[in-house]
């Protein structure tokens, strides 16, 4: 069955006419006509990333552009739990991005707020990938 999702958000990537110079703020601004906060600015916008990079990465762009305009604006974190999983893959690699997404999609409650300093302005956590400086290269 993830064979089957895997292979279907590959698909969708390619139809959905991303051309190989686009990166995926600008996938995202396309998909959804939304602003991205200012700190996702820093995400790395080369084009050398491997294919199971970009595989990951379209399965959270499908997430991105499909699910989660279903939903309202849910996430308790700035950048958004989506934004800082496409950002830990390409900064850290997979495996270290996907079990830092994980922590992070686990700690997305209402039980964080005072561990994490919050922007007043929108009310959100501020949780960057910058803050694991450990783990990055």
């Amino acid at each position: 069955m993830k064979f089957l999702l895997s292979l279907f958000c590959i698909s969708l990537y390619l139809l959905c006419g991303v051309s190989s110079g686009e990166t995926e703020l600008e996938f995202i601004i396309s998909c959804r006509q939304e602003a991205i906060p200012p700190n996702m600015e820093k995400i790395n916008t080369d084009n050398d990333y491997t294919i199971s990079e970009e595989i990951l990465t379209g399965s959270i762009r499908f997430y991105q552009s499909f699910i989660s305009t279903q939903d309202s604006a849910v996430c308790n974190f700035q950048p958004s739990c989506s934004h800082f999983g496409i950002a830990a893959i390409h900064h850290i690699g997979i495996l270290k991005g996907i079990l830092l997404t994980s922590d992070r999609l686990q700690r997305c409650n209402g039980m964080n707020i005072d561990r994490y300093s919050m922007d007043h302005t929108t009310g959100k956590l501020i949780d960057p990938i910058e803050f694991y400086s450990l783990l990055l290269p």
